[in-house]
């Protein structure tokens, strides 16, 4: 029971690790969070910091989201253990303690976490927020909205119903952070309607 608490812990924690933060300091004396989206996601590090910072921050997210899942899978006691740690993970990565409770938008982590979990939704899951992003010409939107069907997908993959849980657990701040992507589509919408 101790040693799950643990992992638990380790699973936060990698999640809350400010890759794209650390990047922007050391690539370019910069403060993510106050560049471009002032997100310190992946993308907003590759855009305003440098390519490989970008990627570097891309690939420790991604791995950080994996082995949390991998960890508890493999030393956890409780079966349900790895649903957990993909809550765990993604809140830590979206509300980092060393970043005043800040961080990124979830993506990085979610993805790495169903690396694990279920390689092939990826596929499903990222096509529809393709397809959303291009229906509503909004990148940024569409991914939030897109990642809504994830149950879904999982469901169809058949995934134990624990992890389904955990992945609608975690949209909750994932669609959070989108507020402002929300909005902007909103208002770009009205202003759509507005225009003679």
């Amino acid at each position: 029971m101790l040693n799950d608490f643990f992992l638990l812990v380790l699973a936060f924690l990698l999640g809350s690790f400010p890759t794209g933060y650390l990047f922007g300091k050391l690539f370019k004396k910069t403060d993510v969070r106050k560049i471009g989206t002032r997100n310190v996601g992946a993308m907003n590090t590759f855009l305003n910091v440098s390519f490989l910072a970008g990627f570097l921050t891309l690939t420790i997210d991604v791995g950080k989201g994996a082995l949390s899942v991998v960890l508890a899978r493999e030393f956890g006691a409780y079966e349900h253990l790895p649903a957990i740690a993909v809550v765990f993970v993604i809140t830590g990565h979206n509300f980092s303690p060393f970043l005043k409770f800040s961080g990124g938008k979830g993506f990085a982590a979610l993805v790495g976490t169903l690396l694990v979990v279920s390689p092939l939704a990826i596929l499903f899951a990222y096509g529809i927020v393709g397809l959303v992003s291009l229906v509503i010409r909004d990148s940024s939107a569409g991914s939030g909205i897109g990642m809504v069907a994830l149950p879904l997908v999982l469901l169809i993959r058949e995934v134990h119903v624990a992890l389904v849980i955990a992945y609608a657990i975690v949209l909750i701040p994932i669609l959070y952070k989108h507020k402002r992507d929300f909005c902007a589509l909103i208002k770009r919408g009205k202003e759509e309607q507005e225009l003679p």
